[in-house]
């Protein structure tokens, strides 16, 4: 999917990534089956509007980080087959629906 990814390109038509219609923002990332190593990538914190992440079947590991929290409209989400250890971060609790 990052192949398709190009900073010269709209980022609403890149593979795996939709944008509410009117506002232009993010709203969904879908990096199922990527091929990610390592931790959640810090720049996904950005992401404060995302309503669906959707990293499952990638070889993300580590713990999730705090910044989790911020995410106030997310609805779906999907870490699942990877590699995570403890607990999800306290202030994530405050926002669950």
């Amino acid at each position: 999917m990052l192949s398709s990814w190009s900073s010269e390109e709209d980022c609403c038509k890149w593979i795996g990534v939709q944008c509410h219609n009117s506002t232009r923002i993010v709203n969904i990332l879908n990096l199922r089956m990527d091929k990610f190593d390592g931790p959640i990538p810090n720049i996904l914190s950005n992401l404060q509007n995302l309503k669906s992440l959707l990293l499952a079947i990638n070889n993300l590991s580590g713990t999730i980080p705090e910044w989790f929290g911020r995410y106030k409209h997310l609805q779906e989400l999907d870490l699942s087959a990877n590699s995570f250890y403890g607990s999800i971060p306290p202030i994530w609790e405050i926002y669950l629906p």
